[in-house]
């Protein structure tokens, strides 16, 4: 007998798994043979093959840009196509529309990790969404992120029964053939007549050759479309949501054996312990940092500010955590309220440490993507930390705290991924470090690097390193575009253009590497 809690979360499995039905007010209804009918059988072999087709056309072999971000609108457009023949509920279509649209923007502007993670986060909403609207939304689409890749396998022996099972009365397959002969024919005899006239169709065939597309057929190439076809079969087969389970209720011998080690008692031995612990730290930091203090033999202060700055992030961070274990005692005990309060204030003075450090740390050795993104977590455990207080202070539920800080990092984190953080870096880096230096660290970067680069030197210190075609725009693949690679393109065009009114014209190797713009 299996748990309920595992019973539950495997509702993509189960063998009776029923579709969407329509909303109250909606036009059609759910049924357990999506393809019942020949209409909803040809739309769902065709949506499924032009997206195969899409993908290895707009992906497969490309680096990833805008092809994309086309190839998703087309899936998104084919979802709602054939959801509209089981139910139709406009709102939940622009919800989902919404919530996809959010996340391909960060892929817009440039396509790196952190976009990729709101990108797969847009698409798991966008499938959540049409499935069950946004009633228990959270449950929704943790069972979509779960079961993702496992309703497809478990979908290829329901969809051949489903296949046989199409109601077509009276249809004769071989007239069918038949009736296609003719225009087929004539068909191609017009193709052969227009190419034979037009060399742009004779290219666009010869591209179209399927001897061709045979020869350039590989395990990796058929494995790719296997995993398309993987990815968006979600998108193509819908599924009612799960139903609503009650929380678990947990044994009264766990409970018991929790208390023994959780109790008021040692939750207040614990924070004074810790209290006199962060006293202690930021002492030391007090009298080292601020005050001056002369450092045991041996140790310099660039080894005490980097030795500091990410293990007491770490710090605060754990810190942040246990308070928010603590806060149902805080509730009912003064003391362990006021040890708390206590002991995030030095929390965040620990942290005004770190920052410090980090800040001596950069000034000293420049920046790199790192540092920063050490910088932002940082600010984020800032606010969390203050969010923690407030929390304790005017008694909110732990929900309230939980909610506050995802929200805040997922749009702190989405607001990152407009900036461009390796121009920042390459920028910051030049003007305050020696050249070779800053030319060192930057040759990592990127476009936004070079960029940097050349607004800071112009053309009359070239380097090997940004003359690479690394840096040269792709104008000639669309499929590989984004706004930040297009605007950097744009800033080192006028940044030749500049340097070219400035300087006399010659015929100088410096400037062979923008002969192309």
């Amino acid at each position: 007998m299996l748990p309920d809690t595992l019973r539950m979360d495997a509702w993509w499995l189960s063998d009776d798994f029923t579709l969407v039905k329509a909303p109250s007010g909606g036009r059609g209804g759910g049924s357990s043979n999506p393809l019942k009918s020949k209409k909803t059988l040809l739309k769902f072999l065709l949506a499924t093959l032009c997206l195969i087709g899409f993908a290895d056309q707009l992906i497969y072999g490309h680096e990833l840009g805008l092809g994309l971000i086309v190839f998703t609108v087309f899936l998104s457009i084919m979802a709602i196509i054939l959801r509209r023949s089981q139910a139709n509920n406009a709102k939940h279509e622009l919800s989902a529309i919404g919530v996809m649209f959010i996340g391909l923007l960060p892929t817009i502007e440039y396509v790196q990790a952190l976009s990729m993670m709101f990108f797969i986060l847009g698409c798991l909403g966008f499938v959540t969404i049409l499935n069950g609207g946004t009633a228990r939304f959270t449950t929704q689409i943790m069972h979509t992120c779960k079961f993702w890749l496992l309703r497809f396998a478990c979908d290829i022996p329901k969809l051949r029964t489903e296949i046989t099972q199409v109601d077509i009365p009276g249809f004769d397959w071989k007239r069918f053939l038949a009736e296609l002969i003719l225009p087929v024919c004539v068909g191609l005899i017009f193709i052969l007549l227009f190419t034979s006239a037009n060399p742009v169709l004779e290219a666009f065939t010869k591209h179209l050759n399927p001897l061709k597309l045979l020869n350039d057929l590989s395990v990796p190439h058929v494995l790719f479309w296997v995993l398309v076809l993987v990815l968006i079969w979600p998108f193509m087969r819908f599924v009612s949501p799960p139903t609503p389970r009650t929380k678990p209720i947990l044994d009264d011998a766990v409970l018991h054996k929790t208390r023994v080690f959780f109790t008021q008692a040692s939750v207040r031995k614990t924070l004074i312990v810790s209290n006199f612990l962060f006293l202690i730290q930021g002492s030391t930091d007090i009298g080292y940092l601020f005050a001056g203090a002369d450092l045991p033999d041996g140790m310099t202060y660039a080894h005490y500010v980097h030795r500091g700055a990410y293990p007491l992030l770490a710090t605060a961070l754990l810190a942040g955590t246990m308070t928010v274990a603590f806060s149902g005692f805080a509730r009912s005990d003064k003391l362990i309220r006021y040890l708390t309060i206590f002991w995030m204030v030095q929390t965040l003075a620990l942290l005004g440490s770190s920052v410090f450090r980090l800040a001596l740390y950069i000034d000293a050795y420049g920046l790199t993507l790192l540092r920063i993104w050490a910088a932002i977590w940082m600010g984020l455990v800032l606010v969390g930390i203050g969010l923690v207080i407030l929390q304790i202070l005017q008694a909110k539920p732990i929900s309230w705290l939980v909610k506050c800080n995802m929200a805040l990092a997922a749009v702190t984190l989405y607001v990152c991924c407009f900036f461009n953080f390796t121009h920042f870096v390459a920028s910051y880096n030049f003007a305050h470090l020696d050249t070779k230096k800053a030319t060192q660290y930057a040759c990592e970067l990127g476009d936004g690097a070079a960029l940097a680069y050349f607004q800071t030197y112009g053309l009359s210190k070239p380097t090997r390193c940004f003359q690479s075609p690394l840096y040269k725009s792709d104008k000639a693949d669309w499929r590989t575009w984004s706004f930040r690679k297009s605007h950097v393109a744009s800033k080192l065009i006028s940044v030749v253009q500049i340097e070219n009114e400035r300087l006399p014209k010659a015929n100088d190797w410096r400037y062979g590497y923008f002969e192309d713009y």
